[in-house]
């Protein structure tokens, strides 16, 4: 009996600990177009301590595929993006190594993440095509950085921007070309 009142007990002051920030996400955080005014609300709540866990999980909803790599965002800032991944059983190929597509994922995911905290409310972007070049085997924790420029334009128009993966060595394992088709209609 004196176990179920504590447990009870426990299970209460939980729902309240978590209840304010489950009413935050609900209210803001779903609503969020930018990935770079998302990950800086998370930042600036109540649930700062798990901001990466929202932050892919929310990920994960608008783009499911990106679920299948346990990335870790390190940084989001305007224009850069820095994430790593881990190797796990399914993401290897029978050759003992990250699988190549794996590896198109998180160059697509992460260089994504990049262009977009450069695009407006109104902008669109879409990848119109991946070109990736693999210069030894992905094994063990992989970072991938992208940086991304952009200049204001009126229209649609074809912009390159690139991402490289580290291993946990900083030798360069694969480099992604990455062409998005942009229309700019913001001021």
């Amino acid at each position: 009996m004196e176990l179920n009142l504590i447990v009870l007990a426990s299970l209460g002051t939980l729902l309240l600990a978590v209840l304010p920030g489950a009413l935050f996400l609900y209210s803001n955080l779903f609503k969020l177009r930018d990935p770079l005014t998302l990950w800086k609300a998370i930042g600036d709540s109540p649930l700062y301590f798990c901001r990466n866990w929202i932050f892919t999980t929310i990920l994960g909803f608008i783009n499911p595929y990106s679920r299948t790599l346990p990335l870790k965002i390190l940084e989001l800032d305007q224009g850069r993006v820095v994430a790593t991944v881990k190797e796990k059983n399914s993401l290897r190929n029978p050759f003992n190594s990250i699988h190549a597509v794996a590896l198109c994922l998180l160059a697509e995911t992460v260089g994504g993440l990049a262009m977009f905290t450069k695009l407006g409310k109104k902008d669109r972007g879409i990848l119109k095509g991946l070109k990736m070049e693999y210069y030894k085997k992905a094994r063990g924790t992989l970072t991938a950085e992208s940086g991304f420029q952009l200049e204001r334009f009126a229209g649609k128009r074809e912009v390159v921007s690139s991402v490289r993966i580290l291993d946990a060595d900083l030798v360069l394992v694969a480099v992604a070309e990455l062409t998005w088709s942009l229309e700019l209609k913001d001021e």
